[in-house]
C-alpha cells in the first residue's frame, strides 16, 4: 500500500458489478486505485510537458468541470481538452509526485481529438464523473496536442484493463518506463505541429463527522484479536469498496430468436433450463460463437448487426457485472443486530430472538459468488432440492440441470458452489449476514434470519464478476425454485442506452418475477453518487417489488469508510427518488470464506440485511402478498437526521417495528 501522502484526488467511480465487495489498494496502486503503476515524476518525462512552444502554432485548452479551478472534497469532476487542429492528445494528471494518465484511454485509445470539438474526460455516455478525495492541495493537468501520432516508449505491453483493474476503465495499465514520452517523437516534431496547455486545480477537505461509534467496533475488533486470515490477533485492513467499473466490459451479445427458429451452430451460453424465458436465447461473440470478451462498441455493433438476421427478435451486447463490495464476543461488533453504542440506531434484535426463532422464514435466495460449504458454520445454510438426487449425474426434476441439489453455478455452467483456494466469497459473507448460525466453532455467529435456508444461484465468476445472461438465469431459477426474495448485492453505472436495454430486452424476466411476487433486494453501490441523476443497474429498475438500499454506517451517516489515513470516507451511493431506505452496511461482521471472518464495508452488506428482514416478516405473515411485505419495511423505517434527502425514506430499517407492523 502506498504512503498516505500519495493517496490523493480521484477515486473513480465504479459501475454496477459491483462486488459490492470492498477491495484493498494493491501495493503497486496510485491514487486511490485509480491507476495501477507508481511512477516518480522524475522518472516519467514530465518535462516534456511542461515545455512551451512559443509559437503557440493553434489553441489547446484544458479546463475542468464549469470552468472551476477550485474543488472541495466528495466533488466529482471531468475535464474538457479542446484543440484547434485536429490530431492526437495526450493528457495526464499530476498529485503529490505521481502521475496519472486520463488520454488516451478506454475510450478514445488513440487520443485522436477533432477540431474545435471538445473531448470530455470522462466521456458524457460513460455514467462516470471523477471523485475529489483525500488529501487536500494542488493538481496539475497537462496536456499535449499534436498533428503526429505520439510515442510512448517501450509500448510492447501495453493495454487498457478491465481485467486486473476492473473498477478503473478509464485508465491505462501501464509499466514505469512505459510512462516516458518518446523524446524522438516529440523532438521529430516541428513547432507548427504541436502545441500544449495545463491547468493547476486546488483540493479542500471537507470537515470530519463524528466517528466515536465507528472507532469504538473497531477497538473491540482488534480487542477480540481475531486476524481474518490466520486465526490469531490481526487488525482492521484500511479499505476502501469496491467501486463500479464505468461501463461493464461486454461479454459477447445476447441474442433472443423466435421460437422454432434453429439455433444450431450459433454460440451456446450453458445448459438449458425448461420453461426458461431464456430457452431461445444464446451468447455470441464476433469469435467462436463463445461467450468471449468483447470491447462496448464493437459488441453493440456486432448486436445492431445480428438484430438484422432472419429469426432474431432481438440482440444486445451481454454485459458484465461485479459485486459490490469496506476481549469480549463477536457480539460487540455485531452493531447491524444489536448496537451498543448508538442507543437510537439499535435494531434490538436480542430482545425478540425467541419470537424470530418461532418464525419459518420466507425462503432466500442470494444471487453472487457462491457459499462456502466447506465451513460448518455455512454449510447449514444452503437450501436443499429435495426433488434432486445428489451425485447422480441425473436431473432428476427434469429443470434442464443435473444435481443441482443446493443451487446452480451458471457462471461456469456446473454446481461449483465455491472454490477450494479462495480468499474472499462474496456470496459467503452476504449469507452469513442473512443467516449465520451459531455452533461449536467459537467464531461463529448469528445472522439476521438465522433459520433461513439460501438457494445458492452463482451468477459472478472466481474474480468477482460475471455477465447479464449469467445473472439473469440465476435469478430466474432461483425465482422458479422458489425464492420469495432474492438478494442481489452486484450491478453497476448504466448510461441511458443501457438503462432502457436493460429494461426492454429482458421485459420477460422482469414481467415473471413480479407475476410471481418475488422481491428483488439490490445494493445501491460504492461509488459516493446520486442515483437520482445517475443510473445503477439493478438498484434503479423501475419495478415495484424493487428495493433499493444504501448503507448507513455506525454513527448513523451515508455508509463510510476508513481511509489509510484514518479519515472516514463516504462510499454509499444514495438518492432521494431513486433509493427506497438504508441498512447498517459499515462494519459488518461476515464470513468470507472458509475459517476466515472480518469487518467488511459496502452496500453489498447492506441490502442482505434487508433481504433477512422481509424473509422473517413473510415467514410471520405468509398470505401477505409482496406489495403488503414492502409496506412494512418501508412504513417502519426509523428516521435519521443524516440520511434526510438521502433515499426517499430517509431513515434505515427497523426491523422490531416492521415485525409488529399490521396493514
Amino acid at each position: 500500500m502506498l504512503k498516505n501522502k500519495y493517496f490523493w484526488i480521484v477515486g473513480i467511480i465504479a459501475l454496477c458489478v459491483f462486488i459490492l465487495k470492498p477491495t484493498i489498494p494493491q501495493k503497486n496502486a496510485l491514487i486511490s486505485e485509480i491507476v495501477s503503476t507508481e511512477i516518480p515524476v522524475e522518472n516519467s518525462g514530465l518535462e516534456l510537458f511542461t515545455r512551451i512552444n512559443k509559437e503557440k502554432p493553434f489553441r489547446v485548452n484544458v479546463e475542468a468541470k464549469g470552468g472551476q479551478k477550485e474543488f472541495t472534497e466528495g466533488d466529482r469532476i471531468y475535464f474538457n481538452l479542446k484543440s484547434g487542429e485536429s490530431g492526437y492528445a495526450v493528457l495526464y494528471l499530476e498529485s503529490q509526485g505521481h502521475l496519472v494518465q486520463l488520454l488516451p484511454n478506454y475510450w478514445n485509445q488513440n487520443g485522436e481529438i477533432k477540431k474545435d470539438s471538445a473531448i470530455q474526460i470522462p466521456p458524457k455516455d460513460s455514467g462516470m464523473l471523477l471523485p475529489i478525495s483525500s488529501p487536500a492541495g494542488m493538481m496539475k493537468v497537462r496536456a499535449l496536442v499534436s498533428k503526429k501520432p505520439l510515442e510512448l516508449a517501450d509500448m510492447s505491453d501495453f493495454r487498457y484493463s478491465l481485467e486486473i483493474f476492473p473498477h478503473i476503465g478509464l485508465l491505462s495499465y501501464l509499466k514505469k518506463e512505459e510512462y516516458n514520452l518518446s523524446e524522438k517523437s516529440l523532438s521529430s516534431l516541428k513547432s507548427d505541429q504541436w502545441n500544449s496547455d495545463h491547468l493547476d486545480i486546488k483540493t479542500k477537505l471537507l470537515p470530519q463527522l463524528k466517528s466515536q461509534s465507528s472507532e469504538k467496533i473497531l477497538k473491540a475488533w482488534e480487542t477480540l484479536g481475531i486476524d481474518v486470515t490466520r486465526g490469531v490477533r490481526g487488525s482492521m485492513p484500511q479499505i476502501a469498496p469496491r467501486r463500479s467499473p464505468p461501463l461493464p466490459k461486454s461479454e459477447g451479445v445476447i441474442v433472443y430468436y423466435d421460437k422454432g427458429h434453429s439455433t444450431r451452430g450459433v454460440g451456446d451460453s450453458g445448459a438449458r433450463i425448461t420453461d426458461s424465458v431464456f430457452s431461445d436465447a444464446r451468447v455470441v461473440s464476433s469469435g467462436d460463437g463463445t461467450r468471449g470478451a468483447e470491447d462496448e462498441k464493437d459488441a453493440q455493433t456486432l448486436a445492431n448487426e445480428i438484430s438484422k438476421r432472419p429469426g432474431v427478435k432481438i440482440a444486445v451486447p451481454n454485459y458484465r457485472v461485479y459485486s459490490f463490495a469496506k476481549k469480549g464476543s463477536l457480539n460487540e461488533v455485531q452493531w447491524a443486530m444489536n448496537h451498543l453504542y448508538e442507543p437510537n440506531l439499535n435494531q434490538d434484535l436480542k430482545s425478540i430472538q425467541k419470537q424470530i426463532q418461532k418464525i419459518v422464514p420466507a425462503q432466500i435466495a442470494v444471487v453472487d459468488q457462491g457459499l462456502s460449504v466447506n465451513d460448518k458454520r455455512l454449510s447449514e445454510l444452503a437450501w436443499v432440492n429435495k426433488k434432486e438426487i445428489a451425485n447422480n449425474g441425473k436431473d432428476d426434476d427434469e429443470n434442464g440441470l443435473i444435481d443441482d441439489v443446493n443451487g446452480y453455478n451458471f457462471y461456469l455452467n456446473n454446481t461449483e458452489l465455491y472454490q477450494e483456494d479462495e480468499e474472499y466469497n462474496h456470496g459467503s459473507f452476504v449469507s452469513s449476514i442473512i443467516a449465520g448460525r451459531l455452533n461449536e466453532n467459537k467464531n461463529s455467529f448469528l445472522g439476521i434470519s438465522p433459520k433461513s435456508k439460501i438457494i445458492v444461484a452463482v451468477g459472478l465468476g472466481p474474480q468477482g464478476f460475471g455477465d447479464d445472461l449469467s445473472i439473469f438465469k440465476a435469478i430466474e431459477y432461483a425465482a422458479d425454485s422458489g425464492a420469495k426474495v432474492i438478494n442481489l448485492s452486484l450491478g453497476g453505472i448504466a448510461n441511458k442506452k443501457r438503462y432502457e436495454q436493460y429494461i426492454a430486452a429482458h421485459k420477460r424476466l422482469w414481467d415473471k418475477l413480479e407475476k410471481k411476487g418475488v422481491i428483488l433486494v439490490c445494493a445501491a453501490g460504492n461509488d459516493n453518487i446520486n442515483l437520482d441523476e445517475t443510473l445503477c443497474l439493478p438498484a434503479c429498475l423501475p419495478m415495484p417489488n424493487v428495493l433499493n438500499v444504501m448503507a448507513m454506517d455506525p454513527d448513523g451517516y451515508p455508509g463510510r469508510y476508513q481511509a489509510p489515513d484514518k479519515r472516514w470516507l463516504q462510499y454509499t451511493n444514495y438518492g432521494k427518488k431513486r433509493v427506497h431506505l438504508a441498512a447498517p452496511g459499515s462494519l459488518i461482521l461476515g464470513i468470507q470464506t472458509k475459517g476466515k471472518q472480518k469487518l467488511d464495508y459496502g452496500t453489498s452488506f447492506a441490502a442482505p440485511v434487508v433481504t433477512a428482514a422481509i424473509s422473517l416478516i413473510w415467514g410471520q405473515n405468509p398470505s401477505w402478498d409482496y406489495k403488503t411485505v414492502i409496506r412494512a419495511v418501508l412504513e417502519t423505517v426509523k428516521p435519521v437526521e443524516q440520511l434526510k434527502d438521502k433515499c426517499r425514506t430517509g431513515g434505515v430499517i427497523n426491523i422490531k417495528a416492521a415485525l409488529a407492523w399490521k396493514p
